[in-house]
């Protein structure tokens, strides 16, 4: 997202509804982004497992990245 303040207000309610979420900003391409992530998986099957389960239509453009 944009804009750090709707980056909050989804991981709250995301983190209300009892998933792990915060968010972290990042700079791509001059541009400043506030990702709201979800979590910590044991492997990266369970983490696209668990993608898949969400039930926010926008999730379903989300991407599982490995640390």
């Amino acid at each position: 997202l944009a804009n750090r303040k709707d980056a909050d207000v989804m991981a709250t309610g995301l983190q209300k509804n009892g998933y792990e979420a915060y968010v972290v900003t990042a700079e791509t391409a001059g541009n400043i982004w506030h990702r709201v992530r979800l979590g910590q998986f044991i492997d990266l099957g369970t983490a696209n497992r668990f993608k898949e389960t969400l039930p926010v239509p926008q999730f379903k453009r989300a991407y599982v990245a490995v640390k």
